[in-house]
């Protein structure tokens, strides 16, 4: 069969860190230890990195463009269809980030909210959580990474959230300025759900004899960024 957009499991990736700060192995290893655990059992951010939004965010300025109706942009993806499917995704990252953001910083990215979207870590299926009981039962498979909170990703089929967790996507939007453009990516994109935290798979990190490099193995599954892995481990653990 031929394989198409989406087949994707995921990407195993092996990354040797050189440079490391000067410390003794022993401290190097058990801040690493650390993070890794940390990972393994809360997860990663799920965010999109820089590389999704173009060079100096000019993907997304193209998007945002398009769906303003400005004339510059309009002119540059009128024919150009992979490129506006590009930009368009951009805008619906770039609103998806912010409703992480918004959720981390409110310690909230693995708590159910009222009216928050479901599913499971593997599968595209998602179901929406309303009633006390259905959150609290939510909330106990998320804590045994049966399932996962999923973010928007704005359009046409995206299942909606609700009540609280509908009042985050909207404060995003209304962040970003773009009020306006939910509405017209419906019309644009179909949509779908993305998971707010993901675990990497198969995580381990091993030092050199010396202390001198660090081999970080892991897998993550497609969409989601070994650069945000790595860089959480080197800033928070090295």
């Amino acid at each position: 069969n031929k394989l198409k957009m989406g087949h994707l499991k995921g990407n195993a990736f092996e990354v040797v860190v050189r440079e490391l700060p000067a410390w003794d192995r022993a401290t190097l290893q058990a801040r690493v230890d650390a993070k890794i655990q940390r990972l393994a059992t809360v997860g990663l951010p799920n965010y999109y990195d820089t590389q999704r939004f173009g060079r100096d965010g000019s993907t997304l300025e193209l998007g945002v463009g398009w769906l303003r109706g400005e004339a510059a942009a309009r002119k540059t993806l009128r024919r150009n269809k992979s490129l506006r499917r590009l930009a368009l995704n951009a805008v619906q990252s770039a609103h998806f980030n912010q409703v992480l953001a918004l959720r981390v910083r409110a310690r909230s990215a693995r708590t159910v909210l009222s009216g928050d979207v479901m599913g499971y870590p593997t599968s595209g299926s998602v179901f929406a959580v309303h009633a006390p009981e259905e959150i609290a039962d939510a909330q106990a498979r998320l804590d045994a990474q049966e399932l996962v909170v999923k973010g928007p990703m704005e359009g046409s089929k995206m299942l909606a959230a609700h009540a609280r967790a509908l009042a985050v996507e909207q404060e995003a939007a209304a962040q970003l300025g773009f009020e306006d453009l939910m509405g017209l990516l419906r019309r644009e994109l179909p949509g779908t759900r993305r998971a707010l935290l993901v675990v990497p798979q198969d995580l381990s990190a091993t030092l050199c004899a010396e202390a001198q490099s660090l081999t970080l193995k892991f897998f993550l599954p497609a969409g989601t960024y070994a650069t945000l892995l790595c860089e959480e481990i080197y800033v928070s653990a090295l």
